[in-house]
């Protein structure tokens, strides 16, 4: 039986915009600090292999945490864990400017994932929560334009700050950034919701896990993994071949995932969500390709529009379908199982990759080409298993 549509407050626009705000300062801070620190990194003798373990140290403890942070927000509230994710970063950035050894940086990784979980989660699940219900493939596609931006702008903003002020600049920059996103979500009031009234009679395992949403979420933790052989490696990639500057191929794709989001969204409202996803999906996969073979910058940024453009379509569909499938009650879980998925997407990704680089002497043509071959296997699932599930649910 379909859940009643929700309520949805008269101020629910200035709510929504408060959101995104909140989230862009989030994702615009991570995305300053993630594509330079595999250099910060390198600078500090770290191989391959260990600058893969550290990266995914945060991506770890995220993927451990969001469970619980989902859970916790279904019952207890969405804006209390966000401040509390927002503080988490703060320390964690701070972690980053004096930490005397790698040791210290593993540390500190794991409390910026710890942060990262709770703000992740409880943003995608507020902006789910204020969305009505008939717009919300475009609201949560719109609401992504927040995090797409930061992305684009993150990366420039960067390597700008590494280059004028040196690695410890920079993390002071991300910290300003990172204030100002606590003070933004401050004045936001959470629309009513209901508490799932059966809640007691589940078992623990039902409690942390939404069999009705496994599936989107299990095909963007593939997707993810191709897209951690970009966001980790792409820097390193670019500095070894002496192809520019990396910040050029993070601001194209977030360029275009900006371009393909407003239009996504509301085709997949007024169609389907398989309709954007098949086809970002496929883009994905011919992106990754040509990475995999590009020789020079013009290159590389034509696979990157072609990234965006497969990331833009196939990621807000996917989550989308994570929000359609299960009951307002059990939606915080939901979105942090999807977000766990990319995680852990992002993680092993990091992780394996890095060893493979290893193991091929820096060969990032191999990289990518492995990077490619896991989306199409992700998309080869969905195709075959991606219709309605048992027990789906519609608002």
């Amino acid at each position: 039986m379909a859940e009643p549509e929700e309520i949805q407050p008269t101020n629910w626009v200035r709510d929504f915009v408060l959101v995104a705000i909140s989230r862009f300062g989030i994702f615009f801070s991570f995305r300053q600090v993630n594509p330079v620190f595999p250099v910060y990194l390198a600078s500090l003798g770290a191989s391959g292999a260990l600058i893969g373990f550290i990266m995914s140290s945060f991506t770890m403890m995220a993927t451990v945490s969001r469970p619980f942070v989902g859970m916790l927000i279904d019952r207890s509230g969405r804006k209390r864990y966000l401040l509390l994710g927002i503080v988490l970063l703060a320390v964690a950035t701070l972690g980053y400017a004096w930490a005397p050894g790698l040791i210290f940086l593993v540390i500190f990784r794991m409390v910026h994932g710890l942060g990262w979980s709770g703000c992740t989660t409880t943003v995608s699940t507020l902006a789910a929560d204020i969305a009505p219900g008939k717009r919300r493939g475009a609201m949560i596609a719109y609401a992504g334009l927040a995090s797409n931006v930061g992305g684009a702008l993150g990366p420039i903003a960067g390597f700008a700050a590494y280059y004028r002020y040196g690695f410890h600049g920079m993390f002071l920059v991300v910290l300003g950034v990172i204030l100002l996103s606590f003070i933004f979500a401050l004045p936001i009031k959470e629309p009513h919701r209901e508490i799932e009234r059966d809640g007691g009679r589940r078992s623990w395992w039902e409690l942390l896990f939404v069999r009705e949403s496994f599936l989107p979420g299990a095909i963007m933790g593939f997707l993810a993994f191709g897209h951690a052989g970009i966001s980790t490696y792409i820097p390193l990639f670019v500095l070894q071949e002496q192809l520019g500057n990396p910040a050029y191929y993070f601001a194209v794709e977030a360029g275009f995932v900006i371009i393909c989001r407003p239009i996504a969204g509301p085709l997949s409202d007024r169609f389907s969500r398989h309709a954007v996803i098949i086809p970002g999906l496929i883009l994905q996969i011919v992106g990754l390709l040509l990475v995999a073979f590009s020789s020079s910058m013009t290159m590389l940024l034509v696979a990157a529009g072609i990234n965006g453009l497969g990331f833009g379509s196939a990621h807000p569909g996917l989550m989308t379908l994570a929000i359609d499938w299960v009951p307002p009650a059990r939606r915080g879980l939901s979105m942090a199982q999807f977000q766990t998925f990319h995680d852990l997407g992002i993680g092993i990704g990091a992780m394996s990759l890095g060893i493979l680089l290893d193991l091929t002497n820096k060969n990032f043509s191999s990289l990518y080409l492995v990077s490619a071959a896991v989306v199409i296997i992700g998309s080869v699932i969905f195709l075959v298993f991606g219709k309605q599930p048992p027990a789906a649910r519609k608002d």
